[in-house]
């Protein structure tokens, strides 16, 4: 229905809050999309940044990768939705280049990337990648949020960096 009305962050926003895309269902999920996929039930745009973060959360990183393709093939990265879920996956599962690799190539970035970014970097102890990375962004229009800094620090801290 939010789809229909051209209205995508609500279709998301509703379709991730089902309980079958958290932790605990994250197998169900994956099956739930295979199932789709048999019966030739064509994902969409919302299916596939709800799978992705299950993806991300159970290290299922070659059911990530098969999403990934199907979203090249499909035509499905029109929408940052999709780049962050795709940049969400890559750094959690600890392949930080390749999420940069992303990143990099993303028309048009908003701060949700940006912090995603700097979380992946900081997930795996890139702390001056992170701080690098934040120092781009300050050159943007866009404004630091609470989860950028919250990111930064956790970066900076697991890196053992002291930056005043």
């Amino acid at each position: 229905m939010y789809s229909d009305c051209g209205r995508l962050d609500l279709a998301c926003s509703v379709f991730s809050e089902l309980s079958v895309t958290h932790n605990e269902q994250g197998v169900t999920a994956l099956n739930l999309l295979r199932e789709m996929v048999k019966s030739k039930v064509q994902p969409n745009m919302v299916t596939i940044v709800s799978i992705l973060p299950a993806c991300a959360r159970l290290a299922a990183l070659q059911q990530g990768k098969e999403i990934h393709q199907f979203i090249i093939r499909n035509g499905l990265d029109a929408f940052n939705l999709v780049w962050n879920a795709l940049i969400d996956l890559y750094g959690r599962c600890g392949l930080v280049k390749i999420a940069r690799r992303i990143f990099d190539l993303m028309p048009q970035r908003d701060i949700v990337c940006w912090n995603t970014m700097i979380a992946g970097y900081g997930m795996h102890g890139f702390g001056m990648d992170a701080v690098n990375l934040f120092r781009r962004l300050q050159c943007t229009d866009l404004k630091p949020n609470h989860f950028t800094f919250t990111s930064l620090l956790s970066a900076c801290s697991r890196a053992d960096l002291r930056i005043l």
